[in-house]
Order: C-alpha cells, then sequence, then structure tokens
C-alpha cells in the first residue's frame, strides 16, 4: 500500500518513549506509530460493529423478562 506523509504533535515524554520502543525494536518511530494508529483504528471499527449488532438485535424487542432474569440468577445459588 502506498504511504502518505503524516505529522502530528505529542508531549516530549510520549514522543521520548516512542523513539525509545522505536529503537529496542529495530524500527523507525514513524513505523511504531502507524501500528499503533492501525491497531486503535481497528480496535475502534470491531466496537462501533459490536454496537451496531447490538442495536440491531435491541430493535428486534426480543428481551428476557426481569422475573426471568431473577430466576436465572436464583439457580446460581449462593
Amino acid at each position: 500500500m502506498p504511504s502518505a506523509t503524516f505529522s502530528m504533535r505529542m508531549d516530549a515524554k510520549t514522543k521520548k518513549a516512542l523513539e525509545s520502543e522505536a529503537q529496542r525494536r529495530d524500527r523507525s518511530a514513524a513505523y511504531i506509530a502507524g501500528e499503533a494508529i492501525a491497531a486503535y483504528l481497528d480496535k475502534q471499527a470491531y466496537k462501533r460493529e459490536c454496537l451496531l449488532e447490538a442495536a440491531a438485535e435491541a430493535d428486534k424487542s426480543v428481551f428476557i423478562s426481569e422475573e426471568a432474569m431473577d430466576r436465572w440468577m436464583d439457580s446460581w445459588g449462593d
């Protein structure tokens, strides 16, 4: 995939930690930051998908009653 330039500001402590991690992994700081951003975006997309699926289920209006939930929880015992 072609790459594109992206710049951002970060506090000095985070930049130093990023550079240290990059050095430990023998990678560039840009590579590590790109990995982190991609992982964050994947996680957000997954959460969004889960929420949309949950909303679709809720829209079906199929819910368990409070009494049934209480009976189920009581079946766990003490």
